[in-house]
């Protein structure tokens, strides 16, 4: 499987194996902008960030980065944690399930 996918070619392969889809971080970034009314363009402005940035996380394109969810956090007034736990988190989720198979074939360490 390759490595280093983003978020929306995690979120197809979960579909297409047939997983419940797990919404990724820019699913939740969107909501939070449609709820305070703000588009990709302004929150990309005041953040400094090239606009490209905020429309990938948006569109599962890109991740979120640490660099990246020190600033959301700032400017949501929440933690970075928050970012990039949710980053994190979806990404451990995908990898448990597209290694189900794999991970069966590994024995458990026995103490000698």
């Amino acid at each position: 499987m390759k490595t280093n996918l983003t978020n929306k070619e995690m979120c197809d392969w979960l579909v297409a194996n047939g997983y419940p889809l797990t919404c990724h971080p820019g699913e939740i970034l969107k909501d939070n902008l449609e709820d305070m009314n703000l588009s990709a363009y302004k929150v990309a402005k005041d953040l400094k960030l090239n606009r490209g940035t905020i429309s990938g996380i948006l569109n599962g394109s890109k991740k979120i980065t640490v660099q990246t969810g020190v600033l959301l956090a700032r400017y949501f007034d929440n933690s970075l944690a928050f970012w990039v736990n949710m980053q994190n988190g979806f990404e451990l989720d995908f990898i448990e399930k597209s290694m189900t198979a794999e991970l069966e074939q590994v024995p458990h360490a026995v103490a000698q």
